[in-house]
């Protein structure tokens, strides 16, 4: 198996790694750690697909991508800018990160038990 790590500019792969089974579910996509609270609960369904689409199309891309041959098989968010904390990251002792599968979103920290399905 050769993985290749592209940047995630192609919307259809990186749905395929971290979009919902159902495209109207109100879950993570990766940005609860990348944009603003505010904005992360007013996303819903469909517009936080739509939301990634314009990521995936702007300079810089919003990740990279592993592919195995042609199929996307993992993702890892990069952003120039991280969100702030929040009062309840800020109080820990832990970093909180976003571990998305096809998505049975949870965030978890680092070493504790996640909810999320395993990356194919």
């Amino acid at each position: 198996m050769s993985i290749d790590v592209r940047p995630a500019t192609v919307f259809e792969d990186v749905r395929a790694v971290l979009g919902p089974k159902s495209p109207t579910a109100n879950v993570c996509w990766c940005l609860g750690y990348r944009i603003p609270s505010k904005l992360n609960n007013e996303l819903s369904g469909p517009a936080r697909g739509e939301y990634v689409r314009q990521l995936c199309a702007a300079q810089p891309p919003p990740g990279v991508l592993a592919y195995d041959g042609e199929e996307p098989v993992g993702w890892a968010a990069v952003a120039r800018v991280p969100r702030p904390p929040s009062p309840a990251t800020a109080r820990s002792r832990t970093s909180t990160t976003c571990r998305c599968g096809p998505c049975g979103a949870s965030a978890s920290a680092p070493g504790t038990a996640s909810r999320a399905s395993p990356m194919r």
